[in-house]
């Protein structure tokens, strides 16, 4: 979630025009967010997760 907000944060910061003290974080900024992370758990061990279950 924090890098969905600095992602709305670099975009106000970079807009023209655009006043306030409001930020609003939209899907995008979770879209740009997401794009940047990586997964916690290895294929592998999800892969083994889900066969233990069964």
């Amino acid at each position: 979630m924090d890098k969905a907000i600095l992602a709305a944060l670099e975009e106000k910061r970079t807009a023209t025009g655009k006043k306030g003290d409001t930020l609003t974080v939209k899907a995008r900024h979770f879209e740009v967010a997401m794009s940047k992370v990586s997964p916690s758990v290895s294929e592998e061990v999800l892969f083994i997760s889900f066969k233990h279950e069964i």
